[in-house]
């Protein structure tokens, strides 16, 4: 356990190419598991999953390179780690003893192991060299020294420093917008609206849906085969990217409101998250309302409005 702990702080401190391994699997993961393409994937993809599972796989990756290091320095090394005398030598041996054959045994050797057994070395180069130590406790033995800890820990910090600014930069910043605005070469805008309705038809549940369409004389949207309904499910489809929290803002206008939002109470106004591509809202309407006067509009995570329209206004 504790060569596994050693080495996994080296490969966050002191391996180059493992920082680069976990950082760059860390930006894949953050990219692919967003809402954009995980919400294909099913509606148990959840708005905390799209926050913080890149987290996870990150960590997975840590454990996985982790796991393979340890299997490579124990069955493929057993020459090295019998040179510094892990299973050889039972009797407690100073500081700068161990350090001294951490040193003969890493000039022999090349490539991953050389510089895990020269970390190794650094860090018990912060302790006092006349201190004994066990064989058993070797890879622990820096642990509780504060001068030996500090400077690892430091360097360890660009991954949940990354983490952090992955989490925060698209919803406190306008980065991702930008980034959007020059890589998706789509107009940001509105262009697909779906009212759904279930009946209950000679006992059985049945579900009326239809495209809202658009009136040639003033852009406007209404409905046809549910107009008459009373209430609804609206899914809008708006265009999207991965890592933008954009928003569909409805608002049920007139005095007293044509429609409300079921769900809730009081509500005329209510902002959907857009996910991979679509916002769903429901509605209902009283029954001496026939036109549902909703005001769509798609907007960017500072409510920027991107479109706008309107359902069927009076």
């Amino acid at each position: 356990m504790n060569t596994r702990i050693n080495f996994a702080l080296f490969m966050l401190s002191g391996s180059a190419w493992c920082i680069a391994a976990v950082g760059i699997a860390t930006l894949l993961a953050w990219w692919f598991l967003s809402d954009f393409y995980m919400m294909r994937c099913g509606s148990w993809w959840t708005e905390w999953m799209d926050r913080y599972a890149f987290m996870l796989a990150s960590a997975v990756v840590i454990l996985v390179l982790d796991l393979i290091g340890c299997i490579y320095l124990r069955n493929f090394s057993k020459r090295r780690l019998a040179g510094l005398g892990l299973r050889l030598i039972e009797s407690t041996m100073a500081v700068q003893t161990w350090r001294n054959m951490i040193g003969e045994v890493s000039c022999r050797e090349g490539g991953l192991c050389r510089k895990y057994l020269e970390w190794q070395s650094g860090r018990l180069a912060r302790l006092d060299p006349t201190t004994s130590i066990d064989p058993k406790n070797i890879a622990g033995a820096w642990w509780f020294s504060l001068r030996a800890v500090a400077p690892v820990f430091l360097l360890c910090c660009w991954l949940p420093t990354l983490w952090a600014s992955l989490v925060l930069i698209p919803q406190r910043t306008n980065v991702m917008e930008f980034l959007a605005s020059a890589a998706s070469g789509r107009a940001n805008r509105m262009f697909d609206w779906r009212n759904s309705v279930e009946i209950a038809q000679n006992g059985r549940i049945m579900i009326v849906d239809e495209e809202l369409q658009r009136d040639p004389r003033d852009g406007s949207l209404f409905r046809s085969a549910t107009a008459l309904l009373g209430r609804g499910s609206l899914t809008v489809r708006a265009t999207d990217f991965p890592r933008v929290y954009r928003t569909i803002v409805a608002e049920c206008a007139g005095v007293p409101a044509a429609c409300a939002f079921s769900g809730i109470p009081g509500a005329s106004k209510i902002a959907v998250p857009l996910r991979a591509g679509a916002s769903r809202l429901d509605f209902i309407q009283p029954p001496s309302e026939i036109r549902l006067n909703m005001r769509l509009s798609f907007a960017s995570r500072r409510d920027h409005a991107f479109d706008y329209v309107v359902v069927e206004p009076k």
